[in-house]
């Protein structure tokens, strides 16, 4: 019975061993042998291009919005010019419609009993 009592111990010395060595040579993969490592390189490459993209269309968007700021500050320039032609169309139309009312007046002043017979003629009175 000895004999079998002291070959447990030793069974068990022996099994702590092997466990001991299958623990040490035994870890986990490191990043770089991992598929985690793939799965990201995988994704790595269409995200890059999509950034690529992304940064075009920022680029376009800024060069749009800087062309279209220049062009409201052209229509600003090209509306303000058009107010002053205006303002001066209008002072000009002003002063064209006293000259006729003052040639009307005048017509009437020198010739108002021919124009009172004329109107006469027309309303048949």
């Amino acid at each position: 019975m000895s004999n079998s009592t002291d070959s447990i111990p030793k069974i068990l010395q022996d099994y702590d061993k092997e466990q001991s060595s299958f623990l040490s040579n035994c870890r986990p993969p490191s990043y770089e042998e991992s598929h985690f490592k793939q799965m990201a390189d995988d994704v790595k490459v269409p995200l890059e291009e999509q950034v690529k993209s992304i940064q075009s269309i920022a680029e376009s968007a800024d060069k749009l919005a800087t062309d279209s700021k220049e062009i409201a500050k052209s229509a600003k320039t090209c509306s303000n010019i058009a107010l002053s032609e205006a303002k001066k169309a209008d002072i000009k139309g002003w002063i064209s419609i006293g000259i006729a009312a003052f040639g009307t007046f005048t017509e009437f002043a020198i010739h108002h009993s021919e124009v009172i017979d004329f109107v006469k003629s027309i309303l048949g009175v």
